[in-house]
């Protein structure tokens, strides 16, 4: 008894003959990635290239550091130290 063959399963290892046979443009691409030189990186360069890399979808370099807002809340003072004397007749009170 024969049975009908189905498509293969595009996340199987037949799957995978379409990504290595190269036969769509897309799917390579997402596959085996993108040559970061082609998109104006020096892979070579003794500097970090996350001040440079502004994104693979834009064609200008970053433009520095990014301004942020910090919210004044962050800038309270820390709490003072905990008294340990406090904290333990605390507990003797507790359990007596």
């Amino acid at each position: 008894m024969q049975t009908a063959q189905s498509a293969p399963d595009p996340f199987g290892l037949l799957g995978l003959l379409s990504v290595i046979r190269m036969s769509d443009p897309d799917l390579t691409s997402l596959a085996l990635g993108i040559d970061l030189t082609t998109l104006g990186l020096n892979l070579n360069s003794a500097e970090s290239l996350h001040k440079t890399f502004g994104s693979p979808w834009s064609d200008e370099p970053a433009k520095g550091d990014p301004e942020f807002n910090v919210p004044k809340c962050y800038y309270a003072k820390p709490p003072p130290p905990l008294d340990v004397s406090l904290l333990l007749s605390f507990f003797y009170n507790f359990v007596i």
